[in-house]
């Protein structure tokens, strides 16, 4: 019986002792798997921080390309408004200057005319003299 005895703790403790190492295998294989999550998710993190910085960099450039957009648009209503105003000035300089160019050629024909009757009366004048 003796014998009996020590065939099963010796199966028992072969058992125990298979049992330990699959145990210890299965833990190593979990915890290389553990740390292989365990990189991937630090190479994620990394590569999400990557993008946030990208995003507000690109958020950032996106609210200097607005404000500069707000400006441009600023500039370009005023030179539209001066456009405007340069327009009116140009159409009441030409109003002007046709009615100053009217009495200006108005004035020269008077003296024109004034000159031509005065030619004419000098010479009838004169002609009258030597007759």
């Amino acid at each position: 019986m003796k014998n009996r005895y020590l065939k099963i703790a010796i199966i028992a403790g072969f058992i125990a002792l298979l049992l330990i190492v699959l145990s210890i295998r299965v833990n190593a294989q979990t915890t290389k798997e553990q740390v292989e999550q365990l990189k991937l998710l630090t190479e994620i993190c990394v590569d999400i921080k990557y993008i946030k910085t990208n995003i507000d960099e690109i958020k950032r450039n996106n609210l200097t390309a607005t404000n500069q957009i707000i400006v441009l648009e600023n500039r370009v209503t005023r030179v539209e408004e001066r456009q405007i105003t340069i327009k009116e000035n140009l159409v009441d300089i030409s109003i002007r200057n046709n009615w100053f160019l009217g009495l200006v050629g108005s004035i020269l024909l008077l003296m024109l005319t004034m000159q031509i009757r005065r030619n004419n009366a000098h010479k009838k004048g004169n002609g009258e003299e030597n007759n």
